[in-house]
């Protein structure tokens, strides 16, 4: 990320802020769940610091959609030393439902909750056969995401030999079958890399294949 950024500590602006994440412990999602998280956010605006319309402000002229914003918490350990510990990246949605709210409210969510509007096959140039690990990189990457994956192992050896027709398909939607496929689940964690979780039993060394009819 480069340019300007605002840090705001919750002893400052913030009066309220209230992260709502779908996903928990792996064991307890849904199979083939693709899960996303939402902020509401409301900060003090008695100046007019966060209001578009005020040229002396810091989002003057600005579109913030999608600007992103990031959650930290601060640790202070029983030998003095100290860490901020991310616990979420989301990106902005509504900035206030009028201009010059005071207090201002902002909603946001992660990037999973951002693919439900990207169709996949418009800017896909994946070629086949490829992985399912693949085909989940490329979904992100036509979406505008870059981000990190955690994959287990499924997701590497289970083979797609033919380009499936997903039919108008968004990208979440094409994340949800994908992880179907090995009984699994996609999440974003909390520092923004994107866990992709199976729970497939494959004897050692077998190869699997898959054709994905949406």
């Amino acid at each position: 990320y480069s340019g300007a950024a605002e840090v705001v500590t919750s002893g400052d602006r913030i009066l309220t802020m209230i992260p709502d994440e779908e996903m928990e412990a792996s064991a307890s999602v849904e199979v083939g769940s693709c899960l996303s998280g939402t902020l509401t956010l409301k900060l003090d605006n008695s100046d007019r610091r966060y209001s578009k319309a005020n040229a002396s402000g810091i989002v003057y002229g600005l579109d913030m959609r999608k600007k992103r914003i990031q959650i930290f918490a601060g640790l202070v350990y029983d030998d003095g030393s100290s860490e901020m510990v991310p616990m979420g990246t989301y990106f902005v949605s509504n900035w206030g439902e009028e201009d010059g709210e005071i207090p201002i409210t902002i909603k946001a969510t992660d990037m999973l909750t951002g693919l439900d509007g990207v169709i996949y096959a418009k800017t896909s140039s994946l070629t086949y056969p490829d992985t399912l690990s693949a085909l989940i990189s490329d979904v992100f990457a036509c979406a505008g995401f870059g981000v990190e994956f955690i994959f287990d192992a499924a997701y590497g050896s289970l083979s797609i030999p033919t380009a499936p027709d997903f039919n108008g398909a968004s990208c979440r939607q094409v994340l949800r079958h994908a992880a179907q496929m090995v009984n699994g689940s996609i999440q974003q964690t909390r520092d923004m890399k994107i866990r992709c979780v199976a729970n497939l039993i494959t004897e050692a060394g077998a190869d699997r294949v898959l054709t994905l009819d949406l």
